[in-house]
């Protein structure tokens, strides 16, 4: 699985705590569920495992108020709900302190992070595997190293509860 080798410059601290749940009442208006920050969308492999370069869009959110370069991501990985606006995440308090970028991603198939093959069918969901899940997380990261001047050597911190905690401790292990 190439989630470990993406993975190579990762802290492997995983801070385990429960996110404040809360459900978007609209695609991208970050007003309406309670951010100031925007959201965006991420292009992903609908099946990293495969050849197929079939995508969906998966929304994230990104503040990069006061990052400094080589400073940590904070990474809040939802669970399976709709995304929950970072600045509710403890991560985003304590980005002044460590000089952090805060990013949170959506978890795939849910809030408006749906594939467009996704018809309710049993095998429209074949794609939600914990595997792809993983994978998208570590694109995503790979995705903000390359495109955030200044995060390409930075660590990660992984912020979650529940389900998304054993995400993240499967994605990013100790």
């Amino acid at each position: 699985m190439r989630v470990s080798s993406v993975l190579y410059s990762l802290v492997g601290l995983c801070l385990v705590t429960l996110a404040a749940s809360q459900s978007s009442s609209g695609p991208y208006d970050s007003a309406l569920i309670g951010s100031r920050h925007p959201f965006y969308n991420l292009t992903q492999k609908l099946d990293h495992s495969s050849g197929d370069n079939t995508t969906f869009k998966q929304r994230y959110q990104m503040v990069t108020d006061y990052f400094q370069p080589g400073g940590p991501i904070l990474f809040a990985q939802s669970a399976e709900q709709d995304i929950v606006p970072v600045e509710s995440s403890d991560l985003f308090d304590m980005a002044k302190e460590l000089r952090g970028l805060v990013i949170g991603l959506e978890h795939r198939f849910f809030g408006t992070s749906l594939p467009q093959s996704y018809n309710g069918s049993a095998s429209s969901f074949a794609p939600l595997t914990l595997g792809n899940v993983l994978e998208d997380a570590a694109a995503f990261v790979d995705f903000v190293k390359k495109n955030v001047t200044g995060a390409a050597n930075s660590e990660v911190i992984v912020q979650v509860g529940s389900y998304g905690g054993n995400l993240a401790l499967l994605a990013f292990p100790v």
